[in-house]
């Protein structure tokens, strides 16, 4: 995949083939946006571009053994350092520093990535730090993050920063065609965010949201959530679960679902409502350690309506 066959992000594309054309690519780069949006594949092509052999209108060719090297995660001067359910510690980090401060192998220049770039933890980021302080003339160092906030503002002042959005409707309907067949659970659930559309674990995860919802109608719950990511995502089902309830208290039969019961009994709306904005409190904060029990008992709480 080029430039060229990326669907959306006209913008931001035309942004980073300006700074190729320029020779003027930052030292590092802060991406942010929602998850599954195309920011990494975006950022793949910035440094397949960079180092392709046989570039042509400052977009790769994605043909030539740099390109195809890249796309195969085997290229010596590019690494990616992400971990979507554990931190990046402060050993991930300093290991990582030969790689950085070393001449490119191949290519006219080097590149780490570190995707979910919000896990680093406290004294990973204050490492970092250091490398952005001093950045090695030969690498180019790029953040990706869907919750910029959770990173130090020293961090996000030392990089040029682009901002992604959901693609728009047009876009993200051209995009779910090119799958066959496509889940329409996830096209009607990630509207706007394609890599959203791979996963093989919606079907899943909404099986355990009503698993964990029937639980709470119980004295005690079989199980609550086993870390912090388990107990954010079912708080977001929860939010849509509570958007299906309300079109439903509005519209009965004839509202629109995503992952809401088809037969339900009606519910006043502003209980729905007050549950809805409950959630969305905690769903804010559930990168911030809440206690799994209180949050357990907070909900059951809230969706006492459903009784």
């Amino acid at each position: 995949m080029a430039f060229k066959d990326i669907l959306g992000h006209k913008k931001q594309i035309r942004i980073l083939k300006g700074l190729i054309r320029k020779d003027r690519i930052p030292s590092s780069v802060l991406l942010k946006g929602e998850s599954g949006i195309g920011k990494r594949a975006t950022f793949i092509n910035l440094v397949k571009s960079v180092n392709c052999l046989s570039s042509v209108d400052y977009d790769c060719c994605d043909l030539c053994n740099s390109c195809r090297k890249i796309d195969r995660g085997i290229h010596p001067d590019v690494r990616v350092l992400e971990d979507t359910e554990k931190e990046i510690t402060i050993e991930q980090i300093r290991a990582i520093e030969d790689f950085v401060f070393t001449r490119p192998c191949e290519g006219r220049k080097k590149a780490l990535i570190i995707d979910n770039a919000q896990n680093m933890n406290l004294y990973a980021q204050n490492a970092f730090l250091k490398t952005l302080e001093e950045p090695p003339p030969d690498c180019m160092l790029i953040l990706i993050t869907s919750m910029p906030d959770l990173l130090l503002d020293t961090i996000k002042s030392r990089c040029f920063q682009i901002a992604f959005s959901p693609l728009a409707a047009e876009e993200f309907r051209l995009f779910a065609e090119r799958l066959n067949p496509v889940n329409e659970t996830l096209k009607a659930l990630y509207q706007g965010c394609p890599g959203a559309l791979f996963s093989e674990q919606t079907e899943t995860e909404v099986n355990n949201f009503f698993a964990k919802l029937k639980d709470m109608e119980a004295e005690e719950a079989k199980e609550k959530w086993k870390d912090g990511k388990e107990m954010k995502d079912w708080l977001g089902f929860g939010l849509v679960y509570l958007r299906d309830r309300a079109l439903y208290a509005l519209m009965g039969d004839e509202s629109p679902r995503l992952i809401g019961l088809r037969h339900t009994k009606k519910t006043s709306l502003n209980e729905i409502l007050r549950a809805y904005e409950g959630f969305l409190a905690l769903f804010l904060r559930s990168d911030s350690n809440l206690n799994k029990k209180i949050v357990w008992n907070l909900t059951k709480e809230l969706l006492m309506f459903q009784r």
